[in-house]
């Protein structure tokens, strides 16, 4: 068998075995228009199954996210009712240091008012808690809540120059807004 052979040989061997996964059938064309209809069909529907996986799968990270939300925001009620009450505590500590006071039961309630304070600051900052900063810096009507105006030089209008009240932030979204004092432009006399 000459070199020219054996290609041809192994050319038709090679054609022999892709023809064997591939069978011709006849069918009549109404047959033949069934199953395109069904093949359509059988499309359509993986298409609307990918559809539904993907829109299943948009609606449970959807639901992890808000599940998140939720959990992060869950005590915010409880932290809002707490804020009064470590109000007070810094109201006590501000007006008990500005006391004349001697002896060792003054400075035990001070002390014992100071820790009070600083370990509720710490259970609510670890919870997501954080102070809104105010005096200084710009009014903020998103942040600040302005109780008073008071005349000041042109340099420091629109600028918070005191805080009444604190406000915060828990975990990053307003939980209670500064009551401020800002300055404004001092009025001319004529």
């Amino acid at each position: 068998m000459g070199q020219e052979e054996k290609q041809d040989a192994e050319q038709q061997a090679t054609s022999d075995k892709q023809q064997k996964g591939k069978r011709r059938i006849k069918v009549d064309e109404e047959e033949y228009h069934s199953l395109q209809d069904k093949a359509k069909r059988a499309d359509a529907l993986f298409d609307q199954l990918l559809r539904l996986q993907a829109e299943f799968e948009n609606t449970r990270k959807r639901y992890l996210k808000e599940k998140e939300e939720y959990i992060r925001f869950a005590h915010g009620e409880m932290v809002l009712e707490l804020l009064p009450v470590y109000d007070h505590f810094r109201i006590a500590l501000t007006n008990l240091q500005a006391m004349p006071g001697e002896g060792a039961n003054h400075g035990a309630m001070l002390q014992g008012i100071q820790m009070i304070q600083n370990e509720m600051w710490n259970l609510l900052s670890r919870n997501g808690l954080s102070r809104i900063e105010t005096v200084g810096l710009p009014f903020n009507p998103e942040q600040h809540e302005a109780l008073e105006s008071v005349e000041a030089d042109d340099s420091l209008e629109g600028m918070v120059i005191e805080e009444i009240r604190p406000g915060y932030l828990l975990n990053g979204k307003l939980l209670r807004p500064a009551s401020v004092k800002v300055a404004k432009r001092k009025t001319q006399e004529t």
